[in-house]
């Protein structure tokens, strides 16, 4: 991990590794209090201090989310990801850490209830192996809301409009690659 305030050159699956305070302002803007509001800084010292049963401020809280708190212990640690409901590997295992925030991304992505109808629909038609591609499609389309209305779209076609679609979509996708259109 690093330290600045940057996020590290070194990537793992082709995303950059976060900082510790990347980690931790992901948390703070994704993993909400039961009434949808963000915590604050003192809600998470509060909580944290709690958890662990030391002392624990808002200014310590902030250092690590600017990065100015380079070695906080475990045990701080251990505490932010209870209170966050995460592993501790979050926050000490480079892997682990991007493959929580993608979790985390596709569970942002389900709180709209129509993306959460079309993940349920395409969940529907997809076998037990390839579930793993329905979370892709819902990470994929959570800032595309026109991608999300074609996929719901699609979701609703019968067989043989779908494959119909499909090669509209080809021949579009074949016409854009053309240097000039004939």
């Amino acid at each position: 991990m690093t330290g600045g305030t940057k996020t590290s050159a070194v990537e793992v699956n082709g995303r950059p590794i976060p900082t510790m305070g990347e980690r931790i302002r992901h948390l703070i803007e994704h993993v909400r209090k039961p009434d949808g509001k963000k915590y604050t800084q003192g809600d998470i010292a509060e909580g944290v201090t709690k958890l662990i049963g030391k002392a624990v401020d808002p200014g310590y809280v902030s250092a690590m989310i600017h990065n100015r708190k380079e070695n906080p212990t475990r045990a701080v640690l251990q505490g932010l990801a209870s209170f966050f409901a995460v592993p501790a590997s979050y926050f000490f295992d480079d892997e682990q850490s991007v493959k929580i925030i993608r979790e985390i991304d596709t569970a942002v992505a389900l709180r709209d209830p129509r993306t959460r109808e079309l993940a349920l629909q395409l969940l529907r038609n997809t076998e037990p192996a390839d579930t793993h591609l329905v979370a892709e499609v819902v990470a994929a389309m959570r800032d595309r809301p026109a991608l999300r209305a074609a996929l719901t779209l699609m979701a609703s076609l019968d067989e043989a409009d779908l494959q119909a679609a499909v090669a509209v979509l080809d021949a579009a996708s074949r016409y854009r690659g053309r240097s000039e259109p004939t």
